[in-house]
């Protein structure tokens, strides 16, 4: 029988804020302390005796229950269902062991059998924390099985059977006229694999008939373990070893060429079978081969359309690109004078580009030859109109507003009255031209665009050409309306 259910002590309101501040305080501390220790498995709770630091009491509809200083009412307790609507703390256990909200014998629960992790097989019990099944079966992973006749238990765990294989007194039997050669079943009269007993293969290409290896017609010598058609096979041609060189067939039991060929072995270079009107090789006869870059074209050794021949050049022989060859630019031994390059069948670097060293470049805008040879940029700016800069209001203007990226492009309406220095980075549209477009500017007030003075224009606006560093510099003068703006529009 339980004990009369008692009220802890409440802080009275004659102590104050701070006395209750410090009962709630201290009273917490004991809540977090026995949890500690239930948790750690050195008290238990429950089955009404009282634990460390314990109480009893009851609330109304609810059970009377182990409680740290507990108190009567509707709000419960911890470890405990005290009072209506009780939630209660972790789950502690005055015996078995707590899996997860329940508390369950190991020794028997066979979904939590030994510890709460293990469960047992579906026809399993538990008992003395082992899972056990019925009688001439044993656990295997998951399932219960009788060795002697579970094809994927058969006579021990995990040892399974073929697909066509049973299990009979813990051994693996195959159907009738097969038998268990490793992990299959084979027909011995007929499996190439296993040929009149396990593991007795027959040679390349041969076949198993009433437990005999053979070889089939078509391939009616064995050479070497292997059946062979001496009459096509490239390694055994018309006898066992008789390979054939090079580019050769093997027809009729004779090495030769295939049709269109011409037997070039004996040649002393590029020994082989060739077709004499397109190989390079053997152009025309086994013994000639075209020079140089020359290709064989209907027995005779030329150039390749598009090129000229030059093969009888003192600079550089050979069949030669006349357009962009530096060697024979525009015609045989016309040879373009240092390092220029021959474009379009004329010597040096296109208009608009320098030669510098090996490659012609644009002074400027190439940031490795910026307005000379060799005068590199730092790292991370642009070569613009020669100038080496770091972003597109660099040099214009000292502390340049940023402007974002709109719905219909970069927009600054209003621009105020103010003189503005405005950089537009990445400006570089494809649905519409690049341009910029101004209204309700004054006449008097000054519109530029990376340093050029540029008409304010309203619909059409005004057509913008190389961008600047990455992008565009727009200088706005003082004065005006204040409903005066501008558009770099991307549609």
């Amino acid at each position: 029988m339980r004990p009369p259910s008692t009220s802890a002590p409440k802080p009275s309101s004659e102590h104050g804020v701070s006395s209750g501040s410090a009962w709630s305080a201290a009273h917490g501390a004991r809540r977090c302390l026995v949890t500690l220790l239930a948790a750690l498995g050195l008290i238990h709770c429950g089955g009404g005796s009282s634990g460390l630091f314990s109480g009893s009491g009851a609330g109304t509809g609810g059970a009377a229950g182990d409680m740290i200083g507990s108190s009567a009412g509707t709000s419960g307790g911890i470890g405990s269902s005290a009072g209506t609507g009780g939630t209660g703390a972790p789950v502690t256990c005055s015996s078995g062991v707590a899996c997860g909200t329940e508390c369950v014998d190991t020794q028997s629960n066979a979904s939590h059998c030994g510890d709460c992790a293990t469960k047992c097989p579906l026809a399993a019990a538990c008992s003395g924390g082992e899972c056990t099944c019925p009688s001439g079966q044993q656990v295997c992973g998951t399932d219960c099985a009788n060795l002697a006749t579970d094809a994927a238990h058969c006579g021990s765990c995990d040892r399974a059977c073929p697909l066509a294989a049973t299990c009979s007194a813990g051994q693996c039997v195959c159907p009738q006229n097969t038998e268990l050669c490793g992990d299959a079943c084979a027909d011995t009269s007929s499996d190439a694999a296993h040929c009149g007993a396990c593991d007795r293969a027959c040679p390349k290409g041969g076949i198993c008939a009433d437990a005999a290896c053979m070889c089939p017609p078509e391939q009616a010598t064995l050479c070497s373990n292997e059946c062979v058609d001496l009459q096509s096979s490239f390694a055994h041609c018309g006898d066992c070893g008789a390979s054939c060189v090079n580019n050769q067939i093997c027809d009729a039991g004779s090495c030769t060429c295939a049709v269109g060929q011409t037997d070039c072995n004996a040649s002393a270079e590029n020994p082989g079978c060739a077709d004499l009107t397109s190989t390079a090789a053997h152009c025309g006869d086994c013994d000639t081969a075209c020079v140089n870059n020359q290709v064989c074209k209907n027995g005779g050794c030329t150039c390749a359309a598009g090129q000229a021949d030059c093969n009888g050049s003192s600079i550089k022989p050979g069949c030669a690109d006349l357009t962009s060859t530096a060697a024979h630019c525009g015609s045989c031994d016309v040879q373009c004078p240092g390092n220029e390059p021959c474009i379009d069948s004329k010597c040096g670097c296109p208009v608009g580009q320098t030669l510098c060293g090996d490659n012609c470049v644009d002074l400027s805008s190439d940031p490795m030859n910026c307005s000379a040879c060799g005068k590199q940029c730092p790292s991370g700016n642009f070569c613009s109109n020669g100038q080496c800069l770091k972003s597109p209001c660099d040099l214009l203007c000292t502390t340049p507003e940023q402007v974002s990226l709109g719905d219909d492009g970069f927009r600054v309406d209003p621009v105020g009255t103010a003189a503005r220095c405005l950089e537009v980075k990445g400006y570089a549209p494809t649905q519409t031209n690049a341009r910029i477009v101004c209204w309700n500017f004054d006449a008097s007030r000054s519109l530029r665009v990376n340093g050029q003075s540029v008409p304010c224009l309203l619909d059409a606006g005004f057509s913008l050409t190389a961008s600047r560093a990455g992008g565009y510099c727009v200088q706005v003068g003082a004065g005006g309306t204040d409903s005066a703006g501008l558009l770099l529009p991307t549609r």
